[in-house]
């Protein structure tokens, strides 16, 4: 039974990013036996999304006994995302820039993007290092 609340305890830190609200439900069934001794490894899989959902399955075994000994499944909300599409205004160096010269608010919101996304780059792919700004 102790091993519930840890396999609770790592979809929640893993899955939800420590975030308890987002879990929707969990469930789990005992297969096997596992002590406090025993190396139990647990492996996560992102199984699909259903009514935007992410539903993570649960897996937990008995690395000595090379058994499962618990299966379960998550349902969490997903973070809110966007995604950026370059469109067909990337298909020349200097489009849009007349927009970015003229009103002050999209020069700003273009320059925000760009830092953050500038940011991201960096954090993900050091070889875009050092930064412009």
């Amino acid at each position: 039974m102790f091993q519930f609340p840890a396999l609770r305890s790592l979809v929640e830190t893993w899955v939800t990013e420590s975030n308890t609200a987002r879990v929707r439900s969990l469930s789990s069934n005992f297969i096997g036996i596992a002590q406090p001794n025993h190396n139990i490894e647990a492996k996560l899989h992102h199984a699909g999304i259903v009514s935007s959902r992410k539903i993570t399955k649960v897996e937990a075994t008995n690395k000595e006994a090379e058994e499962k000994v618990l299966v379960g499944e998550e349902e969490a909300e997903q973070l809110v995302s966007a995604s950026i599409f370059t469109d067909q205004g990337s298909r020349g160096q200097g489009v849009g820039m007349s927009l970015y010269r003229s009103l002050p608010i999209a020069r700003e919101i273009w320059d925000r993007a760009d830092r953050h996304l500038w940011t991201i780059m960096v954090t993900h792919f050091p070889c875009y290092s050092p930064s412009p700004y």
